[in-house]
């Protein structure tokens, strides 16, 4: 079973038997291309997990003004978004994105995502919110605000299983997951408001939470399973970077897990050099950082295919193609990075 990324000029491959699927892409140019991988290459594990043929259909918001390159990407790989409003997908995944408002309702994407939870309330999909996203539902369908967090909450986190579910189903006793966000739900305002945790950690409250939406179940993530190994390490890069050269006036998080064991004592280094006064704009020039990124262990790897193994169960019983429990039982294989999709590129 595969994963099939669809193009507008290709035609659906599914006959009866295949799960539909909709990857609204929100995040910045700098990161839209490694958003659209990382989050293809779940569903590819989840639909390989479960034994199914899951078909993708690409869709972006329009609220962001996007450079050449990735004007040219969506231009030939995405649907208009007018058609996901026509479409019946059996499976929705919205990405974060970087917060810039100074309230939710003011962020680019608000009226978009009012839309689309109007749509899914009115339809019955599976509709998993990331990041920004998740805050945004959490606005729009219970009036909750997000809080902005003293500092950035990155690095990656042991989870305990907060409600056991068909979405836990096959986890450990301590799965990890990568934070990196610069706002908070709290975790009592969510389950007053009707949401169910289901992973959480007393350092960084809650990762993933359900509810419904109509005839819609909703997955909101606060958490990042999609990241890749070195993710966290080039974000840090990337703020370390603002820092010192005065775009930001905020010091950079170091997160914890952005590195291998043997880069630790490395790492910590360049960070005491970048809190230095004053600041130094060559302070990342000795720090060998694409070999460092090299190693970074995807240790969250297990914890999030399983998420999404059962996600695509779930899905997948609901259609009929998999007996009611959806195989959820079964505990994932842990595996090395996915292979690469058949898509459209």
């Amino acid at each position: 079973m595969a994963l099939v990324v669809l193009a507008p000029d290709q035609p659906s491959r599914d006959n009866g038997h295949s799960l539909q699927a909709a990857l609204v892409n929100n995040m910045p140019d700098a990161a839209f291309l490694p958003t659209e991988r990382q989050f293809l290459g779940l569903l590819e594990a989840g639909a390989e997990a479960r034994g199914v043929t899951i078909e993708v259909r690409r869709y972006a918001f329009s609220a962001l003004a996007r450079g050449p390159k990735v004007v040219e990407h969506i231009a030939g790989r995405y649907f208009p978004l007018s058609d996901l409003w026509s479409s019946h997908p059996d499976l929705v995944v919205v990405t974060g994105s970087e917060p810039k408002g100074e309230t939710l309702e003011t962020e680019p994407f608000w009226p978009e995502t009012v839309r689309l939870l109007d749509w899914a309330d009115r339809r019955p999909t599976s509709v998993l919110l990331s990041c920004l996203a998740a805050h945004l539902a959490l606005r729009a369908l219970a009036g909750l605000d997000r809080i902005l967090l003293p500092a950035k909450r990155t690095g990656v986190f042991a989870h305990r299983i907060a409600r056991a579910s068909g979405l836990t189903a096959g986890m450990g006793p301590s799965a990890l997951v990568p934070h990196s966000r610069l706002n908070d739900v709290p975790l009592r305002a969510v389950e007053r408001a009707g949401y169910d945790a289901v992973l959480a950690t007393p350092e960084v409250g809650w990762t993933a939470a359900v509810g419904r939406l109509g005839p819609s179940d909703l997955l909101l993530l606060q958490g990042h399973p999609e990241y890749e190994p070195s993710s966290l390490l080039r974000e840090y890069r990337r703020d370390a970077l603002r820092y010192l050269s005065g775009e930001r006036d905020q010091p950079p998080v170091l997160p914890p897990g952005c590195v291998g064991a043997t880069d630790v004592a490395a790492i910590e280094a360049l960070h005491r050099r970048v809190l230095s006064s004053p600041r130094d704009p060559e302070a990342f020039a000795a720090f060998e950082f694409e070999a460092a990124a090299a190693r970074v262990p995807w240790t969250w790897r297990p914890t999030a295919t399983q998420l999404y193994a059962n996600w695509v169960a779930q899905a997948a019983a609901r259609r009929g193609l998999l007996p009611a429990d959806g195989g959820r039982e079964r505990a994932v294989p842990e595996a090395g990075p996915p292979e690469p999709v058949v898509a459209a590129v």
